[in-house]
């Protein structure tokens, strides 16, 4: 007996899959807003003498994780969910590579943090892997890049 699948469920399996990835969006981009500044402590405790690159870095931080709330919140019609999603592994990604340059060090916090961004959208949005796959592959080929850029031998 072959499986048929009706033009209804395909449509009720989007609609909740938009409805899936809007209710884990906005627990993203609400953590992010709020851990972020958080994260501000540990800057002035850990990284005390490069505090003005890293506030610098947190602020472009946070004013992205706010745009991309605010575009997901007033859904603006020509920002689609997976894009936002794509957007929230991306932005503090790349703010991440750039706090991990300044402190130029395989052992800070900040490597680990890239992975870290990665795996908690992966495992809170599992059903866009394409937003994923694109995001993470682009962190990847920045964080190289950037590697590339300021000297792979700068770094301790």
């Amino acid at each position: 007996m072959a499986s048929e699948v009706s033009a209804a469920d395909v449509f009720s399996y989007k609609a909740w899959r938009e409805q899936f990835i809007a209710q884990r969006l906005r627990v993203l981009y609400l953590v992010g807003l709020i851990v972020n500044p958080i994260f501000i402590a540990l800057d002035a405790f850990a990284y005390a003498e490069h505090i003005r690159e890293l506030l610098l870095l947190r602020g472009i931080l946070e004013f992205g994780l706010l745009i991309g709330f605010l575009a997901f919140r007033f859904q603006l019609a020509f920002v689609k969910p997976e894009i936002l999603l794509a957007l929230w592994i991306l932005i503090p990604n790349i703010c991440v590579v750039h706090m991990f340059l300044v402190l130029a060090d395989f052992n800070s916090t900040y490597y680990i943090g890239l992975a870290l961004v990665m795996l908690t959208a992966a495992v809170i949005v599992p059903v866009s892997w394409i937003s994923h796959i694109v995001a993470q592959v682009g962190t990847l080929l920045y964080f190289y890049g950037a590697l590339m850029i300021q000297g792979i031998s700068n770094m301790q």
